[in-house]
């Protein structure tokens, strides 16, 4: 008997039904204002199929018809026009770094409606940190039509360094066991949806649901905060590898037997290339000063930051060599402070090696992981995902 498995399922008709809805709402979502005959053209599903569907989508409450249509028709009723209705649904995106979080209200329209910050000092223990978040996001919500507790929240998205657990010492567990530690502890307590994943992953899928179009579905996100990490959006989904570990930009061995890194390897770029790194070369405590340096640097200043960028921009293009994207966007809290230092020097190894790949800064700069971390909850739930096709019943 062949017990070898293709890994290759069928689908049936509700999750194709499923699936051709979460396209329809795609296309009203990055087009705005359009019509159901706009819709069945840019889609090529029938229009009596498109109007079942926008009927459905309208009873959810994801889409609303506008009042008076932007079309006219010389002949015949000016059509019906759709857009998103971006109240309909509302998330909280958690970014974590070492010394403070940042909490975000976000609709889905992408829209931040509160935010609020906490400078503290990590917790001993996960189940303090849990409830951190909690407190946070019970705040947020406080006074918000139609939001009487958390469980009315589509979701709450957490975005946390992937060497979280290895941090506090009095809990030494592994990031993974982190991870789903605070994901199952917060999903009994608040009865909604809980997404928690690595800050830089869920920045680059909020690069591509905020985007609206702005990316191509396949692009490399390089996440500048205090060290570096990376993102990989692949025909518009997340590839997080087969450990959720990929893309660590940050321990690429840029230099082979360097400094010893806090992951415990040598060489890695997080040691010569990253915001810390700067920091520390650069003898400056607060991201203030930081910025104040890259705007009026001197001679021995430059020559640091130089070298910094050199190590950042050489480990991007090696990347780039794998990958053979056409997009890298850099983005995360301190894209903006190294943007144009960073993109003189990637210019020129890329025509170097005669690549041509567009590199954009992300409009999403210090709330990156916020944004990200909440978008990646509507992205979860509402993203035509070709891998819901691959469903089938249990």
């Amino acid at each position: 008997m062949n017990t070898k498995k293709s890994g290759l399922v069928g689908t049936n008709q509700r999750h194709g039904q499923e699936y051709n809805k979460s396209v329809v709402f795609e296309h009203i979502r990055l087009f705005g204002a359009i019509s159901r005959a706009d819709i069945s053209e840019k889609t090529l599903l029938v229009p009596q199929t498109v109007s079942n569907l926008v009927r459905g989508l309208i009873e959810e409450g994801l889409v609303m018809e506008l009042k008076q249509s932007n079309v006219t028709r010389k002949r015949g009723a000016n059509p019906t026009q759709l857009i998103v209705n971006e109240n309909a649904y509302f998330t909280v995106g958690i970014q974590v770094q070492y010394s403070r979080i940042f909490a975000a209200l976000v609709n889905l329209g992408g829209r931040i409606i509160r935010s609020m910050e906490c400078h503290w000092d990590l917790p001993s223990d996960l189940e303090s940190f849990a409830d951190e978040i909690i407190a946070m996001s019970t705040e947020l919500v406080k006074g918000i039509d139609g939001i009487c507790s958390l469980s009315d929240l589509q979701g709450i998205g957490v975005g946390i360094p992937n060497l979280y657990g290895k941090i506090v010492s009095k809990f030494p567990v592994s990031s993974d066991s982190s991870q789903m530690f605070i994901k199952d502890y917060l999903k009994r307590k608040v009865g909604c949806e809980v997404i928690v994943g690595n800050n830089a992953h869920l920045a680059a899928v909020g690069e591509y649901w905020m985007g609206r179009g702005k990316v191509p579905s396949t692009f490399l996100y390089v996440y500048i905060g205090d060290n570096v990490g990376g993102g990989l959006i692949v025909n518009g989904e997340e590839y997080v590898g087969a450990s959720g570990k990929s893309m660590e930009l940050g321990h690429i061995q840029y230099m082979p037997n360097g400094l010893t890194c806090y992951c415990g390897a040598r060489g890695c770029l997080d040691q010569y290339g990253s915001i810390n790194a700067l920091r520390k070369n650069l003898s400056i405590e607060d991201d203030k000063s930081l910025q104040d340096i890259f705007r009026g640097a001197s001679g021995h200043q430059l020559a640091i930051i130089h070298a910094g960028m050199e190590a950042l921009a050489t480990s991007i293009v090696s990347v780039l060599a794998v990958l053979d994207v056409s997009t890298c966007v850099i983005g995360g809290p301190h894209a903006k402070t190294v943007f144009s230092f960073l993109l003189v020097l990637l210019k020129n190894k890329m025509r170097e090696r005669e690549y041509v790949v567009d590199v954009q800064c992300s409009e999403m700069d210090i709330h990156a992981g916020a944004i990200g971390a909440a978008s990646t909850v509507f992205h979860d739930a509402l993203w035509c995902k070709t891998s819901n096709l691959l469903k089938v019943e249990s």
